[in-house]
């Protein structure tokens, strides 16, 4: 997901994580600078694409879904 600033987000499922990362040009090469990692239990998104709104990052976490109709 590309966010302001240069930010890209890139989330994954299966114990994989997210993490934040932010591209500058840098001598006339595009760099690649780590804002923030979130571990497996804090953030990933296994089917469920995060959302940008309103200046948030929204998501779903799997042990989070609800399953079946209420």
């Amino acid at each position: 997901m590309i966010l302001p600033e240069g930010c890209i987000f890139l989330a994954g499922g299966y114990n994989t994580g997210a993490m934040m990362l932010q591209l500058r040009e840098q001598g006339g090469k595009i760099a690649a600078k780590t804002l923030l990692k979130l571990g497996p239990a804090v953030f990933g998104s296994t089917q469920q694409t995060p959302i940008f709104f309103d200046g948030h990052l929204y998501g779903v976490r799997e042990k989070d879904k609800q399953t079946g109709v209420p």
